[in-house]
């Protein structure tokens, strides 16, 4: 307890916040073998994340300092607070395609693969005067929305595929021509991927890191094999295991890390531009309503 009130002041004292950070529960399975995800609470969790994988490394307060990230000592990952407040939603009145999950409508080739959906939006993040829920309301944002959800979505399963489990992945999906650029979007963010933690691993190592016959191995096979050029071998299966698990989490915490101080600026901005439409939005502001369409645009592409 005392390290977790440490790490609350050290968030106060970077971002001027008292309510910074929270709470700090954890979530998932409860089983002895399972891992421990902390989903940190607060107004300023994107810098929550960084400070606790910072302070556990020091051992701060008083505590033994650590060569390694959380996740490889004790198999604990802390996340800043997300989009995700609650399952459901409201209903749009709209409908999208979403591919089938069961097996049988992929075999048979006059089988549909997908249904019509109906599109729910949040009621609480990006929520504004005059709308019944959050999120997105403009119909071509929420689809561009929805095309990044599956790209990165795909993404995570192309990294445990390997190349050859990849492309009878793709053949058996049977998009038609028209969705054929899914694939290539989402072989670009793949590859953006393996290249940035590619970069992270071999930050500080002195050998060209390269993965051969990637067709037979998995996105994460060949991080694997790059963390263990990256960490070389010292004799002992042990400490070279840890030196590789060290290089993928940290380079990953790290990208995170990064990733999370964007999203801090972004709803920054998200809620600056929300407090102007709802003032635009009373009757006493005398607006008009292309104003208000112009804020929401604004509003809508951040």
């Amino acid at each position: 307890m005392a390290r977790c009130c440490s790490r609350r002041k050290k968030v106060t004292e970077k971002t001027g916040n008292p309510k910074g950070l929270e709470k700090w529960p954890s979530a998932g399975s409860t089983t002895l073998t399972s891992d421990i995800d902390v989903n940190l609470k607060g107004e300023r969790t994107e810098v929550a994340v960084e400070v606790f994988n910072e302070l556990f490394k020091q051992g701060f307060p008083g505590g033994h300092s650590w060569d390694y990230e959380a996740g490889v000592v004790y198999d604990v990952n802390v996340y800043a607070v997300d989009f995700m407040h609650s399952f459901g939603g409201a209903e749009t009145g709209e409908f999208v395609e979403r591919f089938r999950q069961d097996e049988a409508s992929y075999a048979d080739e006059n089988s549909p693969i997908t249904d019509q959906v109906a599109v729910k939006r949040t009621v609480k993040e990006g929520k504004r005067s005059g709308q019944e829920r959050g999120g997105i309301s403009d119909r071509e944002f929420g689809k561009l929305d929805q095309e990044n959800q599956s790209e990165a979505a795909l993404v995570k399963v192309r990294l445990y595929m390997t190349g050859n489990q990849w492309e009878a992945y793709k053949s058996s999906m049977r998009l038609p021509p028209e969705q054929q650029n899914l694939w290539q979007n989402v072989e670009q963010r793949y590859a953006d991927y393996l290249n940035t933690m590619t970069n992270k691993i071999k930050k500080n190592a002195e050998v060209d890191l390269n993965s051969a016959n990637q067709a037979e191995m998995t996105g994460m096979q060949v991080l694997k094999e790059r963390a263990a050029q990256a960490a070389g071998e010292s004799g002992d299966e042990h400490i070279d295991a840890a030196k590789q698990e060290q290089l993928i989490i940290g380079s990953s915490n790290r990208i995170y890390e990064e990733k999370l101080k964007e999203v801090a600026l972004t709803r920054v901005e998200l809620k600056t531009l929300i407090a102007t439409y709802n003032d635009l939005a009373k009757p006493e502001a005398n607006s008009t309503q292309k104003t208000l369409q112009d804020q929401e645009e604004k509003l809508i592409s951040r």
